[in-house]
């Protein structure tokens, strides 16, 4: 309301939000979903985030940055890939792979924690979507959710105008 940039009252300008995953995901191919924001301490600047079925919404256009941190568990076989992607769309149907993080876990029973950024130019809230998308290349394989142990959480920063 000022004009100054560090005006937090400014609710369109800044926005951050967290989310984590409460169960476990073990199906190829599938959206990642069951998000929660609402765990104990967590906060957020502005409306925040909303996702239905695995699909994301912005609250105001800008630049968002956009930080997937999940864990990998191989319950299947040595030398196991598994990865997630991000999917966006710019007119809320046609959805292109936009960036991807996984890793070659070696042994069974053992867990990987893998990082996933993604700045994204959100121009119409209507339209500009995502979602994660989960590649596990053995069954048995997880991204393990949770919320006692945050395993898997996405978060997303307004980093300034588009």
């Amino acid at each position: 309301s000022t004009g100054d940039i560090l005006d937090s009252a400014n609710s369109t300008f800044f926005g951050a939000d967290w989310w984590v995953m409460t169960a476990n995901h073990t199906t190829d191919g599938g959206k990642l979903t069951n998000w929660q924001n609402s765990l104990a301490n967590s906060g957020k600047i502005g409306t925040g985030m909303s996702e239905s079925s695995g699909i994301w919404t912005f609250p105001n256009t800008g630049v968002w940055w956009i930080y997937l941190t999940f864990r990998i568990e191989n319950q299947a076989a040595i030398n196991s890939f598994s990865a997630i992607e991000i999917y966006t769309t710019p007119d809320n149907s046609t959805y292109t792979q936009a960036a991807r993080g996984g890793t070659l876990i070696d042994d069974e029973g053992h867990t990987t924690q893998v990082t996933l950024p993604f700045m994204f130019d959100v121009q119409d809230v209507s339209n500009y979507k995502f979602y994660f998308e989960a590649q596990i290349n053995a069954s048995g394989n997880f991204i393990q959710g949770g919320t006692t142990n945050v395993h898997t959480a996405a978060g997303f920063i307004r980093l300034g105008d588009t």
